[in-house]
């Protein structure tokens, strides 16, 4: 829903060196946006994940390698954590799954998921533990949208996790 930074284009993006690209977003996306830069970064030789916020943003693209599909397992509302995603459809040989851990309460994804955002290292490493373990999650995402997320507080979810990224 954004646009890039004046002089910044698709490619200078895939060309970072980056392992992968994942497209998505919380508030003001389409299918047809989705679709846009899909196909934009898809010229470039970089894997793309799509990323959806709904099911009604889920797109069929070949570029695609796959669906990142966000589980919050700080939300205020199980509605995240597991409600959203039983309305989905999706092509699940090529879909992960990621516990994501939302940090950042300015950012859009805190606010739609009511994300409880007061927590310290211990909370966070105890999530990730229980995301691992529990829920056999393969992904911890910390989300902090765009800010610099807290070294203490990162550190302590990696410390939690075993064989989990």
């Amino acid at each position: 829903d954004k646009e890039l930074p004046e002089g910044v284009t698709y490619g200078d993006l895939c060309a970072t060196g980056t392992d992968a690209i994942e497209v998505g977003g919380t508030m003001g996306i389409t299918e047809e946006n989705m679709e846009a830069v899909v196909d934009a970064c898809a010229e470039h030789d970089v894997p793309l994940y799509q990323e959806p916020s709904s099911p009604d943003v889920v797109i069929d693209n070949r570029a695609l390698e796959g669906y990142l599909i966000p589980t919050v397992f700080n939300a205020g509302s199980p509605f995240w954590i597991t409600g959203a995603h039983k309305e989905w459809v999706m092509d699940w040989d090529r879909t992960w799954t990621e516990a994501y851990i939302v940090m950042n309460p300015e950012a859009d994804v805190a606010e739609y998921t009511e994300a409880d955002c007061d927590l310290g290292p211990d909370d966070v490493a105890a999530y990730a533990e229980v995301a691992e373990r529990m829920f056999g999650q393969e992904i911890v995402y910390l989300e902090y949208s765009g800010t610099f997320g807290d070294e203490e507080i990162v550190e302590a979810a990696g410390e939690a996790t075993d064989e989990t990224t």
